[in-house]
């Protein structure tokens, strides 16, 4: 039982060092989980058809990707990572979880072809925000919807924002843009 205690906690320092060395070097945001009741939130105000394809930027360990194709099994989804760590967990995650309407891309997603994205999600450090208007504006069609969880654009107004129980943190403001 002390053997698998410590192997638990090796992991776990292990994977704060690695992200802290991975933002430290890309500039990038931090690895971060969405909240739970972010994550009820966002099903109740998120309506993914037959012919939906949603993107989540940054997906992490893939955990919400599962999360919503249990509820949508008809809808693509893709998730874009660019830690290594994190690409290769969400990857195992997918593959246990049997769902294979999910797809994840070892990537930048400033870099990244969006454009068949109907639906796309991001938890983005506001640096890289402005820079994906950008990209958003050329490449996103057909009224693409992007929820934006804490963090705006500059130059342009969210279409709703939904607030997420009674906390005042940055992880409590959905921001839904349509392009």
């Amino acid at each position: 039982m002390i053997y698998f205690l410590n192997l638990i906690s090796l992991v776990a320092i292990l994977f704060i060092v690695s992200s802290l060395i991975h933002f430290l070097i890309t500039g990038n945001t931090p690895p971060l989980i969405t909240p739970s009741s972010t994550r009820e939130k966002l099903l109740e105000i998120i309506d993914l058809e037959k012919d939906s394809v949603f993107y989540d930027l940054g997906c992490g360990n893939g955990g919400f990707l599962i999360h919503l194709s249990k509820r949508f099994p008809k809808t693509k989804f893709v998730g874009i990572e660019n830690s290594v760590i994190f690409y290769l967990v969400s990857k195992i995650r997918v593959f246990l979880s049997g769902r294979k309407n999910i797809k994840i891309k070892f990537g930048n997603f400033l870099y990244t072809d969006v454009s068949e994205a109907t639906h796309l999600y991001m938890w983005i450090f506001v640096r890289d925000m402005d820079k994906l208007l950008e990209k958003f504006s050329k490449d996103l069609k057909n009224r693409a919807k992007v929820y934006s969880l804490g963090f705006t654009f500059t130059d342009k107004k969210p279409k709703e924002i939904v607030k997420v129980g009674n906390g005042k943190d940055f992880a409590r403001i959905i921001y839904v843009y349509e392009f």
